[in-house]
């Protein structure tokens, strides 16, 4: 029977890669809040919290995710309520990151 020990961390090249990613990424969060209350149509809006419910929980941002996903999901419905109530989740993520929102 083989052991399976606890994964190796990358190598610190990696490690260094993947932390300028995470950077990237979060100081972009602040644009990708204007694109969700700017977008033109609900498809735009869709568009963009479908991608950020994708990429966020690659950085550990499960929360920020779920909360695109719902949002994505209450733009898709129509359901207005649903939607502030996602958006609301999703600030109060990002305002927990440290993200400053205009």
């Amino acid at each position: 029977m083989s052991q399976t020990g606890s994964p190796k961390a990358p190598p610190p090249a990696v490690q260094a890669a993947l932390a300028r990613l995470r950077e990237r990424f979060m100081s972009g969060l602040p644009q990708r809040w204007q694109e969700i209350h700017g977008a033109p149509d609900a498809a735009a809006q869709a568009a963009v919290l479908h991608q950020l419910a994708g990429v966020a929980g690659s950085f550990g941002l499960h929360a920020l995710g779920e909360a695109a996903r719902a949002g994505e999901r209450a733009v898709l419905a129509g359901d207005e309520p649903a939607l502030a109530q996602a958006l609301a989740q999703m600030r109060a993520c990002l305002e927990t990151e440290g993200v400053r929102l205009p």
